[in-house]
């Protein structure tokens, strides 16, 4: 169904969603019909449906958003405090708008280029000489950089949440969805970042950079 549906992506899957978190409700129609699938818990009797870490919202089928009010009126009824992403091709089925960044690679680089903001283009052209660019396939090497950069800023990142972005990317590899990308100097790390395939879109997970990075505009090279 996941590879039928042009509007279901790579994290509406059903490993990848058993990996970022333990329980899970589908919801259907009368008909039995697939609607969505939605993370459960529960904590002191009180339920919850929160999203979980690594996935920036849920897609949905085609025919869900035409009995939106009655999953919407199901999942108010169905838990004492609910926060959920969903993304709906139609804005007026919600009253709350997130923001992310969807890059149409169709177009030639030239015109690509064209669209950079002045300061990007000032960056990319102070790029040190010295980068250089590698694809590697040590999943550790990356979850050991990106720790070493961004685990004090992540609040709730527990060992619990570190294993599951590992073994999603181990599980990602092995299935051939998985590119981890570097910028390095004289063999040192400035940035690195890990997208997968599927579908033909690369999904942006997780990426940083170090301080030297970030002054030299290494993930604005990576990128």
């Amino acid at each position: 169904m996941v590879a039928s549906d042009e509007q279901l992506d790579f994290f509406s899957l059903s490993w990848v969603q058993d990996m970022l978190h333990p329980n899970w409700e589908m919801l259907c129609d009368e008909q039995g019909n697939y609607l969505l699938n939605v993370p459960i818990d529960k904590k002191m009797g009180f339920s919850y449906r929160l999203q979980p870490f690594f996935i920036r919202a849920f897609s949905i089928p085609k025919n869900t958003e035409e009995k939106w009010e009655e999953v919407i009126s199901y999942l108010k009824k169905s838990a004492s405090y609910l926060q959920l992403n969903i993304s709906l091709h139609d804005p007026a089925l919600t009253d709350a708008t997130g923001i992310y960044q969807q890059l149409d690679l169709t177009k030639g680089m030239q015109e690509l280029r064209a669209s950079y903001s002045t300061n990007t283009k000032r960056i990319l052209k102070k790029l040190p000489s010295d980068f250089s660019f590698c694809e590697i396939t040590d999943v550790s090497a990356f979850i050991s950089f990106f720790k070493e950069q961004k685990g004090e800023e992540l609040s709730g990142f527990t060992k619990a949440v570190w294993d599951r972005l590992t073994n999603l990317l181990l599980e990602a590899q092995k299935r051939g969805m998985l590119k981890i990308q570097t910028v390095q100097s004289n063999g040192e790390f400035m940035a690195a970042a890990v997208f997968i395939s599927f579908k033909g879109t690369y999904f942006f997970l997780k990426g940083t950079a170090t301080a030297n990075g970030k002054k030299a505009g290494a993930m604005y090279a990576l990128l």
